[in-house]
């Protein structure tokens, strides 16, 4: 039992180095979502003010307040959103949330907690592939 807590330990100091990295990307893919979802939002008075309250925290660069104005969106949008945007709502917060999980499985794999830890990748392809993922994208007839 101690040797195998001193390894997780071990294992724990190694991320330490790709922490900023790893909180980055955090930041990043919230704000890809919160983007993703003022582009795509349409309906009625509470989704508006809502996604209102996301573009003013995008535009603030106020993490805390980009996350509870996401949420806030997310609810909100149950009373008058349209149902194409609850639609694509749903697929960009269900596809965020499998990538944020992928992300922390991968980053507690050294706490044994995963049922599977064949399946994660070690930390600095874990976050090469998200930091790929969370790129902007180059729009066709753009300059580059």
């Amino acid at each position: 039992v101690l040797s195998g807590g001193v390894q997780t330990l071990l294992d724990m100091l190694l991320q330490q180095p790709h922490a900023a990295r790893f909180t980055a990307i955090e930041v990043q893919a919230l704000r890809t979502l919160a983007e993703r979802l003022v582009a795509a939002s349409a309906g009625g008075p509470s989704t508006m003010a809502a996604r209102a309250q996301v573009s003013a925290a995008l535009n603030a660069k106020d993490h805390a307040a980009l996350s509870h104005a996401v949420e806030a969106l997310v609810v909100d949008s149950r009373t008058d959103g349209t149902q194409e945007f609850l639609r694509k709502l749903e697929r960009l917060v269900l596809d965020e949330a499998k990538a944020t999980s992928w992300r922390g499985r991968t980053w507690f794999k050294a706490m044994n907690f995963d049922a599977d830890p064949a399946l994660l990748s070690d930390i600095p392809t874990m976050l090469d592939a998200h930091e790929a993922l969370l790129k902007p994208r180059e729009h066709p007839g753009s300059a580059p």
